[in-house]
């Protein structure tokens, strides 16, 4: 069985929701497993005959019987060999990133990584992303750490050292985007 490529980011209250509340801990698990194995429409993309493979623990529970607490709270609806999966939105919050959103946080990661050299004061770095976070609460608005010369450039290449960094408005941030002027 293979994960379908969406990710799904479960929300802080799901452990403290009713429905899952009424049910043991395997179910609780079982159910959060199942999210990994579904389509877009919630549907399990696994017989049920299968899902003995999700389940881990010691001793083995019998899947049917934790499939039926899920069924006995309404989390799941259960036809045939196949399950679905209700009130997901409850549970999960669906983010399915685009494609070059994906490429472009990669790029960007491994160009702050090879920007970063030995002699880097990472506790003064620390600093200014910890000062961009208090402006944000201080002033109500988001604040974004911006490398003065930028990481990647025709012209430049900058370092990811506190001496490049500043605390900036995320507005501000955002219109500059990726430009240098030199003086």
């Amino acid at each position: 069985m293979a994960a379908i490529g969406r990710t799904r980011r479960i929300l802080p209250r799901t452990m403290a929701n009713e429905y899952l509340a009424e049910c043991s801990f395997s179910a609780r698990i079982l159910y959060l497993a199942l999210n990994c194995y579904t389509d877009k429409t919630d549907t399990v993309k696994a017989p049920i005959s299968e899902f003995m493979t999700l389940c881990k623990f010691k001793p083995e529970p019998d899947v049917y019987e934790l499939l039926g607490e899920l069924k006995a709270v309404d989390l799941i609806r259960i036809s045939g060999d196949t399950a679905q999966m209700l009130r997901v939105s409850e549970f999960f919050e669906i983010r399915k990133p685009s494609k070059n959103y994906t490429v472009h946080s990669a790029n960007r990661r491994a160009a702050k990584r090879s920007a970063l050299p030995l002699w880097a004061d990472k506790v003064a770095i620390a600093g200014v992303y910890q000062t961009a976070k208090e402006m944000s609460e201080r002033f109500g608005e988001a604040w974004h750490v911006d490398h003065e010369i930028p990481l990647q450039h025709d012209l430049v290449c900058g370092l990811h050292v506190h001496q490049n960094l500043k605390a900036i408005p995320a507005s501000e941030n955002l219109s500059k985007s990726n430009n240098f002027e030199v003086a």
